[in-house]
């Protein structure tokens, strides 16, 4: 889901001052038109232009001194800086005034590009400029996947603190398809297999400190609203703190009270196994408030 273009390479000796994108083979009175010397395109000049960008040390879009006509939707894509790619979120309608991209990671600098479209195409790029997220928690998000590869957030759980600690089934396994074979020679012959994939686990408390009280709550409820999340069978989303982000299924799940204090705090274990990479995919939601 990458932008259709990140760069254009022109051979020796050439000059350009635009490119056009057609959405059809020009025809030869269109082709003599853009060659003629000195001509200036607009949005008006052909049918079916999809893009139309001056050569101005970059490829941004036209209608630089506004735009003159409704705005009827927007194409989102985040860039994480460091790297010359645009991954798109998606394309929304104009009624959408804000959204949340689930898919970065802590600690990381990004920046999301905005194109706003209209009826005669898309419009200059806006962008946010660089946003490091610093968050304190782990988050674990089910999913809802809306077309190929775009999925829609359904329920997120944050954990603070607890969450990695060295319980067993914590680590984090790498699993890899290496096959050794007994020959007659001294040593094997390996087979390797494209299989490459994570499993690992977490501990968490349940609950949190309630902000008002100062005092940790969780309830009998909230486990069992847990362990409904848990049993879902939806693909999970696991971002840890450190900035690794997984697409897992949840593969088992335990509880336990601690009777040290008279809170009685609920303690969650849970086994994950990666089942995709997050690479080409897009996972976002809507907030309502």
């Amino acid at each position: 889901m990458l932008l259709s273009y990140d760069h254009i390479t022109l051979f020796e000796n050439q000059r350009v001052d635009h490119l056009i994108a057609l959405d059809h083979i020009a025809s030869n009175e269109e082709k003599a038109t853009i060659n003629t010397l000195g001509f200036v395109p607009n949005w008006g000049s052909f049918t079916g232009i999809k893009i139309l960008a001056p050569f101005i040390d970059n490829l941004n879009s036209s209608f630089i001194n506004g735009i003159e006509v409704p705005i009827t939707g927007f194409t989102v894509y985040r860039q994480k800086i460091g790297e010359n790619i645009y991954n798109k979120i998606g394309d929304f309608d104009a009624s959408v005034v804000s959204i949340i991209d689930h898919l970065i990671s802590n600690r990381t600098e990004y920046k999301w590009i905005i194109f706003p479209k209209t009826a005669n195409g898309m419009c200059i790029a806006l962008d946010t400029g660089v946003i490091a997220p610093d968050w304190k928690s782990w988050s674990v998000t089910s999913m809802n996947e809306v077309s190929d590869n775009i999925y829609i957030s359904d329920e997120v759980w944050t954990f603070i603190g607890g969450m990695g600690s060295p319980v067993a089934g914590s680590e984090m396994q790498q699993n890899l398809d290496i096959t050794h074979h007994k020959t007659l020679s001294k040593f094997p012959k390996t087979s390797i297999g494209e299989t490459n994939y994570i499993s690992s686990g977490f501990s968490a408390l349940l609950g949190n400190i309630n902000s008002s009280t100062k005092k940790y709550e969780d309830s009998a409820k909230k486990l069992e609203d847990w362990e409904t999340f848990a049993s879902s069978g939806k693909p999970v989303l696991v971002k840890d703190i450190k900035g690794r982000i997984f697409i897992t299924t949840l593969d088992s799940a335990s509880s336990n009270y601690e009777n040290a204090t008279n809170y009685r705090p609920i303690t969650i274990n849970t086994t994950y196994t990666q089942i995709a990479d997050i690479h080409n995919m897009s996972v976002h939601e809507f907030p309502t408030g």
